[in-house]
């Protein structure tokens, strides 16, 4: 990123509406796969942060999908009035991902009850479903707060989704000096692999090499 930032002009434009949709697909597919691994393979020494994280990534898997399928040109058309999903779909994938991390992090510091966990989880699916039923019923309702909010809600969906992913990256790295675990190891570097995901997503244009490096470090 620090190299397309200092050389632009080798920062070419590659628009492959099919080839995003195939690289989401799998991203997103991925994702669901891990947070299953992540359950099944901690089993019952699973910490909360480690529960908490794999719910972000079956969060973020279904987000993300949502950003594959609405990919304009690929299976719908740039008319298609579903189209502005794309764009939300992609914020709010490492914005809710950024804040379930940021409240794993918290469980070495303070603990995180069961009853708040389920509470979140069942919370999280809610939020999902709610977003996904938008979509498919309402979509022109993402459309019209794109026009009336552009582009503060865009620079908002940056700042909160850099700062608790950056947060979440140093007290998960905190955490792992602590334990030594390579659980907590991981999840510290996808934390910051992410943070990193964020300024690729909306600080580099569109379809650009620069752009293009989030999709890889989801």
């Amino acid at each position: 990123l620090i190299f397309f930032w200092l050389q632009p002009e080798l920062d070419f434009q590659i628009r492959v509406p099919l080839l995003h949709f195939h690289i989401v697909t799998f991203t997103s597919v991925s994702a669901t796969v891990v947070s299953f691994l992540l359950i099944a393979a901690l089993g019952t020494v699973a910490r909360p942060r480690h529960l908490l994280a794999a719910v972000a990534f079956g969060v973020m898997g279904s987000l993300f999908s949502v950003h594959g399928l609405t990919t304009p040109g690929a299976i719908i058309a740039s008319t298609h009035p579903a189209v502005p999903a794309v764009s939300w779909s992609s914020s709010l994938t490492l914005f809710s991902g950024g804040v379930i991390f940021a409240l794993a992090s918290l469980d070495e510091a303070r603990g995180i009850s069961t009853r708040f966990m389920l509470r979140f989880i069942i919370g999280a699916a809610v939020a999902v479903m709610l977003f996904v039923t938008v979509v498919v019923t309402v979509p022109h309702v993402l459309g019209s707060i794109e026009t009336n909010l552009a582009p503060w809600h865009r620079r908002a969906f940056f700042a909160f989704s850099f700062v608790v992913w950056l947060f979440a990256a140093v007290q998960l790295w905190r955490t792992w000096r602590a334990t030594g675990s390579r659980i907590d190891g991981a999840l510290a570097l996808v934390a910051a692999l992410l943070t990193q995901a964020t300024i690729s997503m909306h600080l580099f244009p569109l379809w650009n090499l620069s752009w293009w490096v989030y999709h890889f470090l989801l």
